[in-house]
């Protein structure tokens, strides 16, 4: 046995890549069949290629299928190989987020600012992501942080983070295997000349040493803008949780129709949220008939406070009678929010947080369904049309028996008309109880939305 067997080491793990890959569809081995001839492929792979062509795919050999052998200790040694890979990543994001918990003075710049002049341009690398950590004495002192050892917001960086890394290292390293092939050129021509005595042997190599200079420097320079670029981009775009979008409870006072959950961008106004309750509402097959700006409250309970406080009018109440019935100094487990805010910046609301809005806001469902007068649109549903005994006369919309006649004594008249105008007695007998205050003061509604809700266009 190797006595280096006990030293901690790091594998790299590509070039292992192509031993562990299925020459077929070029993946990571599935039930590792081998053939006579010393090639393994996936089990699957190698049975539908033999149905096709009874030939090893790479050396032509012929192959039958009572022949394969399965491979099961290969793909004992791949799941191995897998564990430990992914032992090795979680180590070393969990050292990530570490470093990030620890002063900024303690890190050492990631290039230098001077470029080396050394036979390796690159030789103070990081290790890479892409290693696997093998048999170590060490091992226990490098366990990875446990999955409930970590924060949400952890857990969801560590999750994110993977992909970028890896690929904006290998990125990294196909540039620096592309300036150590030149570098090393240059190397191999320096040591070559440097038995050489004649004047322009020396003067070659004099210039080949200054070429090599050259390269360091370039390769420095890419280095150090590659990494600028990269973090100049990551702080314009990876956002702080102060300007992600939140989550929020919406609930109407009274109502039994629940909102539900809204996404609030950061920069919203409480004007643009209203849009977006209408239009939830909406999606409830249901919606807002008369919301009065002048006589709406809304209440914003932080998510920690909700079981201690009891959300009802006399709170409201009590909040308005204060100084500044909007500060939040002087209540930090709920607030009024004013409907010229921007609530998300200017209240810090956090997600799960609940807002429930008191005031003067009715439903279409909770009103009466207008007169057909003021429903009427040419070719659109039939009405059905009644006789009001007390009252005398006949051609009244159903909606119209239903509340201005609930209490007489009415009969069909005539069932499924289709009317050509808007036909219901009912108003021109001056009898009508709906739809007067909608068809007159259509500003009922101060927003423009649901006024169009009360005004004909109902449905």
């Amino acid at each position: 046995m190797d006595t280096n067997d006990d030293l901690h080491l790091s594998i790299p793990l590509d070039p292992l890549k192509e031993s562990f890959s299925c020459p077929i569809c070029m993946c990571l081995y599935h039930m590792t069949t081998l053939t006579q001839c010393g090639h393994r492929y996936c089990e699957g792979c190698i049975l539908e290629w033999i149905d096709r062509k009874r030939r090893c795919p790479c050396c032509n050999a012929p192959v039958r299928i009572a022949e394969l052998i399965r491979d099961t200790g290969f793909d004992a040694l791949i799941q191995i190989v897998v564990r430990q890979k992914n032992k090795a990543e979680d180590a070393y994001f969990s050292d990530l987020i570490k470093k990030c918990n620890e002063p900024s003075d303690k890190f050492e710049p990631m290039v230098s600012d001077e470029p080396s002049d050394k036979a390796d341009p690159t030789a103070c690398d990081e290790p890479s992501s892409t290693s696997t950590e093998v048999g170590t004495s060490d091992e226990k002192d490098k366990k990875p942080a446990k999955d409930e050892d970590l924060s949400p917001v952890e857990r969801i960086l560590q999750k994110h983070i993977r992909v970028g890394i890896v690929e904006h290292e290998r990125y990294y390293r196909n540039l620096k295997g592309r300036f150590q092939k030149h570098f090393d050129h240059a190397l191999k021509q320096i040591d070559d000349l440097k038995e050489k005595d004649d004047e322009e042997s020396q003067a070659e190599r004099k210039t080949w040493i200054q070429k090599k200079r050259i390269l360091a420097a370039e390769f420095h320079k890419c280095t150090k803008l590659l990494a600028t670029t990269y973090d100049k981009y990551l702080t314009q775009h990876l956002p702080t949780l102060s300007t992600l979008p939140v989550t929020v409870f919406f609930r109407l006072f009274g109502k039994d129709i629940v909102v539900g959950e809204l996404v609030l961008q950061p920069h919203m106004s409480m004007s643009q949220i209203k849009e977006m309750l209408f239009l939830r509402i909406k999606e409830k097959q249901d919606r807002v008939a008369v919301y009065r700006d002048s006589n709406i409250h809304y209440l914003l309970i932080r998510p920690y406070s909700k079981g201690d406080i009891v959300a009802d009018e006399s709170l409201v109440f009590t909040l308005l009678a204060q100084d500044n019935p909007y500060s939040t100094d002087q209540n930090e487990l709920m607030t009024l929010i004013p409907s010229d805010s921007i609530p998300v910046l200017e209240y810090g609301i956090q997600p799960g947080c609940d807002i429930i809005i008191f005031g003067e806001v009715k439903l279409r469902s909770e009103l009466p369904r207008p007169c057909f007068k003021a429903l009427f649109e040419e070719g659109e549903d039939k009405m059905d049309y009644f006789t009001c005994k007390d009252c005398s006369f006949n051609w009244v919309c159903r909606s119209c028996r239903d509340h201005c006649h609930k209490d007489h004594e009415t009969i069909p008249y005539v069932m499924g008309h289709q009317p050509t105008w808007a036909c219901c007695y009912c108003p021109r007998k001056k009898k009508c109880l709906l739809g007067t205050e909608a068809i007159e003061n259509p500003e009922i509604c101060s927003h423009s939305i649901s006024a169009s809700i009360i005004l004909p266009g109902w449905q």
